[in-house]
């Protein structure tokens, strides 16, 4: 569920919540009222940046892997349409799963950092070491 949350923070407040990773959502939840509940946002605010993810073998047969990837392709359609900066991926034959996650979280964490303002660049050393250097890309 946190690819649910992590979306609705980023949507509903995208003046506290810049960008969301959204790997792996579990679209299906709440008979995918988050379709719904996006659609009918409208807001003057800045609009979201969202990396979004799915696995080719996200669920227990064919249909339910097929209707994954179908969700998440409908979401990432309606992020665009709704003006959010999207990130689509789709992982093949992915599961549903930590490890699965793993893998593909460098590419998100990558993503958002490369496009952070200068004021919010990562630093190298650890907070209390006399040198702050900002991070190399």
């Amino acid at each position: 569920m946190g690819g649910l949350i992590s979306l609705y923070l980023a949507v509903r407040y995208p003046d506290v919540f810049a960008f969301a990773g959204v790997l792996s959502p579990s679209l299906w939840f709440a008979d995918a009222r988050i379709f719904s509940w996006l659609k009918a946002q409208v807001s003057a605010a800045p609009r979201a940046r969202v990396y979004l993810d799915t696995g080719t073998r996200e669920g227990n047969n064919a249909h339910d892997m097929q209707s994954v990837v179908l969700q998440a392709r409908a979401l990432a359609d309606v992020l665009r349409a709704r003006g959010h900066e999207l990130r689509y991926l789709e992982a093949q034959d992915a599961e549903h799963n930590e490890a699965a996650w793993a893998r593909r979280f460098p590419a998100a964490l990558s993503w958002f950092l490369d496009t952070l303002p200068p004021a919010f660049t990562p630093l190298r050393t650890a907070p209390g070491s006399a040198a702050v250097a900002p991070l190399q890309h």
